[in-house]
């Protein structure tokens, strides 16, 4: 079998106890070579299934990563704090930076929402200052979903903040904004546009929704992005946000590094040891890019060996949520989410990806066999290369998806 190229993923459950009640939870980890869009949005995928299944759930590894949990009412106050400093010594750059944290950090907080309200209204006071009319209307369109009732102090407000003010009323009505091409420097990330995935960078939003959009990027090792953009109607933009690193990110890339080769063992190697102490894991499927196909593997790292493997073949159009849902269903299908490595799949120890499985492989009829399932399904086919139960060829009803059995 020839040795992954393109690079591999991590999906890791921690003990649920840590995460959710009654749930295993999971964390995404990119792979040896960040660079490559297609594992990146297989993780995703993979974690969007993740979240739709009863027992599991999706986490971020970010706290993992980071030396010092954040609070992030305290982090919002204390930038708001420091925003209503920087506004009232007309430091407007600072006051910028400051608010803009504030806001973003207590926004999503509800018993913070007054805060958040002010932070929005100096950051609109202050993008006015700097003649920044559109990012003024777009500070205040925010403040308006968080409080509809809101309304400024004409009195007290310039001419140019109260024009600022009534462009904010009509956002909507002022026409839509041409394509935004999202890019990142560093790695590949996912792009969330009001919160919704829609895709890995370089990402083209053809159609944004609105002048005032909000986005986030997120990569596993660096810090998520979150900014509210202000859109020209008309207008085409372009941004490359570089995303900084965390505290132990070079660690996790380290021991992902070192990966490669448990494609090539049944039991657990050192790595993936070191990933388990590092993100107190209990299970780890690996992700990995072989040719045209994705190679994807179970394991239980409290008995310490693989429960399942499979091979999914990739779409012209690359990965999507429904390739996610496949193949998490196909890996834990039949076996305890909590503890997989303890379910009985089989008497025998079925054929895998180690000895026999690639003798099975390089047998002249198994790809010609995956040809003609290809060919005669209406979905792309799942292989599973081990861990199965009953030697059979079954087709799903009502999908026409292929599933070979060994």
């Amino acid at each position: 079998m020839r040795a992954p190229v393109a690079g591999l993923a991590l999906a890791l459950l921690a003990p649920a106890c840590a995460w959710a009640e009654g749930k295993s939870a999971v964390a995404v980890v990119p792979g040896e070579e960040p660079d490559d869009r297609t594992v990146v949005a297989a993780v995703w995928a993979i974690r969007k299934a993740v979240d739709a299944q009863s027992d599991l759930t999706s986490v971020s590894i970010d706290e993992r990563l980071g030396e010092v949990h954040g609070d992030a009412a305290a982090e919002g106050r204390a930038a708001l704090q420091d925003g209503r400093q920087a506004f009232g010594e007309l430091d407007i750059e600072r006051a910028g930076r400051s608010l803009e944290a504030a806001a973003r950090l207590l926004g999503s907080l509800p018993d913070h929402r007054d805060d958040a309200v002010e932070a929005l209204d100096l950051l609109a006071q202050t993008r006015a200052a700097s003649k920044d009319e559109l990012g003024a209307a777009v500070a205040y369109a925010r403040l308006m979903k968080l409080d509809p009732e809101f309304e400024p102090d004409a009195e007290a407000l310039g001419p140019t903040v109260t024009k600022a003010w009534k462009r904010a009323r009509n956002l909507d009505k002022a026409g839509k904004p041409g394509p935004l091409r999202i890019e990142s420097s560093m790695a590949p990330a996912a792009v969330f546009i009001g919160g919704e995935f829609v895709g890995v960078t370089p990402q083209l939003i053809r159609k944004p929704t609105g002048v005032a959009l909000d986005v986030t990027l997120r990569a596993d090792g660096f810090a998520p992005w979150v900014r509210t953009l202000a859109l020209r109607p008309g207008s085409s933009a372009a941004i490359e946000p570089a995303l900084e690193p965390l505290a132990k990110s070079p660690l996790l890339l380290d021991i992902i590094e070192k990966l490669p080769g448990q494609f090539e063992r049944e039991t657990m190697t050192t790595p993936l040891k070191d990933l388990r102490s590092l993100l107190f894991a209990d299970q780890a499927i690996l992700v990995g890019l072989e040719g045209g196909d994705l190679q994807v593997q179970l394991y239980d790292l409290k008995v310490g060996r693989r429960v399942r493997a499979v091979r999914y073949p990739l779409r012209p159009q690359g990965v999507g949520a429904d390739d996610g849902v496949a193949i998490v269903e196909s890996l834990y299908s039949g076996v305890d989410a909590f503890a997989p490595g303890t379910t009985e799949l089989a008497e025998e120890e079925p054929e895998s990806l180690d000895g026999g499985g690639r003798q099975l492989m390089d047998a002249w009829w198994f790809w010609p066999a995956v040809g003609v399932a290809a060919a005669t399904a209406v979905a792309l086919p799942i292989v599973l290369l081990s861990g199965d139960d009953d030697p059979a060829l079954d087709g799903k009803d009502g999908t026409g998806a292929v599933i070979l059995r060994f």
